[in-house]
């Protein structure tokens, strides 16, 4: 199976430096504090179970002055977070950044070091997924404190998120939408912070392969069955590998194989 993804997702760990976020100096300052008129366009009783309102889309892009909108909130291990907002529509190239559509930066403090999961999807009262039609939405954790982009994760299908393990501190949580032209309504989403437990997932198997891919063919499409862009769709053009195997419950089993251009 072949990725037609070009960029990182689900939980990729990155080492960028500062190109997401222009002039941070790790804080704000009372004068530059955003102070522009509650988003109208949230209902502000519409998800009963918000923990922040975005109020300031002129202002949280982190491509205009120093873009961060300041929830209040903070997060320790065992809580969960929901900072709710909007893609809003007219904002296309608004901040002077070609394909941008909106920014939307937000301000929070982990009280202690935290393994965290963050996650962004449409309100759970919407029948549609209209996010996933964009080109990219991407999901930021910027840290205040080394002043670098600690984590992303890409929308798919239905939902972004990421995994990290973030020291205490202030970060910056961001929704960068971007695309070749303006979205034609405005798309709410719901950005939850929750705790992660990494001891819970299974060990890294080493060792001999139960399965090596055999049947990829000359040009890398043989077994092609799904194809993850996107949106994620299932091909013509391949057959599924078969492997032989007899999964046994409660079993582990550790495949080899290579991820080639097509």
């Amino acid at each position: 199976m072949k990725s037609a993804f070009v960029v990182a997702i689900l939980a990729a760990a990155v080492g960028c430096g500062d190109n997401h976020h222009n002039d941070m100096d790790g804080g704000i300052s009372d004068a530059n504090k955003p102070d522009a008129a509650v988003d109208a366009s949230i209902p502000q009783d519409a998800f009963v179970e918000c923990s922040y309102t975005e109020q300031h889309d002129s202002t949280n892009d982190f491509n205009v002055n120093s873009g961060i909108e300041e929830t209040g909130l903070h997060f320790s291990a065992g809580e969960t977070r929901t900072i709710c907002g909007n893609v809003n529509n007219g904002q296309y190239g608004s901040d002077g950044v070609p394909g941008t559509i909106d920014v939307d930066n937000y301000g929070i403090t982990l009280d202690a070091d935290a393994d965290v999961l963050v996650t962004l999807a449409p309100p759970p009262n919407m029948s549609s997924t209209p996010l996933g039609l964009i080109s990219s939405v991407e999901l930021i954790a910027f840290s205040d404190q080394t002043q670098e982009t600690v984590q992303v994760g890409f929308f798919e299908t239905d939902h972004a998120v990421y995994s990290a393990h973030l020291p205490a501190g202030n970060y910056e949580l961001a929704v960068e939408v971007t695309d070749n032209q303006d979205i034609s309504t405005t798309l709410p989403y719901e950005m939850r912070i929750t705790s992660d437990d990494p001891a819970m997932r299974c060990t890294q198997l080493t060792g001999t392969a139960n399965y090596t891919e055999a049947n990829d063919g000359s040009d890398n499409t043989a077994n092609n069955v799904v194809d993850i862009g996107s949106t994620i769709s299932l091909l013509t053009t391949g057959a599924p590998e078969n492997t032989g195997l007899a999964v046994v419950d409660a079993t582990n089993y550790l495949f080899d194989g290579v991820s080639a251009n097509e």
